[in-house]
């Protein structure tokens, strides 16, 4: 049993190796067509939409949530 620990304590060395690991950063560049102005779109709802939509469709949630309720 001793030798065959020995064996293997003789072999472990060989098989071990560090692991390797690659990383990536991804980054706008800063270019025209990659402004924040071009990439957010005005939605509904959101600080750059259009407030009377936004406020007409939550209360029209509102009232059927309501009538739901009872």
């Amino acid at each position: 049993m001793v030798t065959a620990l020995v064996a293997l304590a003789t072999l472990a060395p060989i098989g071990v190796q560090a692991a390797t690991f690659k990383a990536t950063l991804v980054v706008r560049d800063g270019g025209p067509r990659l402004a924040r102005g071009r990439t957010e779109r005005p939605a509904l709802g959101q600080p750059a939409g259009p407030v009377g939509p936004a406020l007409a469709a939550a209360l029209k949630e509102a009232e059927l949530e309501m009538a739901a309720e009872g």
